[in-house]
């Protein structure tokens, strides 16, 4: 029950963070062309790539982490989440990219299954249904407020040094992992 409520406690947070990788969608166009040298068709070209492979994983992922833990299957879309930020780092030709989105298609699947389920079985064990809209809702609010500001610092610290972005998203990922 203790461990439950943390669960709990720990929700709106983890939503936060989780939801989407936070602070590297505002610079991630503006890191491909000037850091990487894509062009703008390669860009929006790996854009699509992500929705290809999302499409793709949707059912396989929802088979595979069927009889899986949701909070092993939280872990294990991070460690997705974490694949596209090193590659993103390290990463120097097209290809990698193209990995990279796959890998992040799967961090999506993966969190877009399991980590709703963290919570759902968390207050199903404790008797507290009804409090899911409003402890899903919290985080919710908590990631837009965290892309609002982190949006704007991110810039700052775009303009300092680009990789940067990418690496606190990655102590992100690890810290929730």
């Amino acid at each position: 029950i203790q461990y439950m409520n943390r669960n709990v406690k720990m929700s709106p947070v983890l939503i936060a963070l989780t939801w989407d990788v936070i602070f590297v969608w505002v610079i991630s166009t503006l890191y491909l062309s000037a850091q990487k040298g894509f062009t703008n068709s390669q860009i929006v070209l790996l854009d699509s790539v992500l929705m290809f492979a999302g499409c793709l994983m949707v059912v396989p992922v929802t088979k595979l982490m069927q009889n899986v833990k949701p909070i092993v299957g939280t872990r294990i879309g991070l460690i997705g989440y974490a694949c596209w930020l090193l590659l993103y780092v390290f990463g120097n030709g097209y290809a990698t990219f193209v990995i990279a989105q796959f890998f992040l298609a799967f961090g999506y699947a993966v969190l877009g299954i399991k980590s709703n389920s963290v919570l759902t079985e968390s207050l199903n064990t404790i008797k507290r249904d009804e409090d899911y809209q409003r402890i899903y809702g919290k985080g919710l609010s908590l990631f837009y407020m965290l892309e609002f500001i982190g949006s704007i610092l991110i810039v700052y610290v775009y303009n300092w040094k680009p990789i940067v972005a990418f690496i606190i998203s990655l102590c992100i990922v690890i810290f929730c992992f």
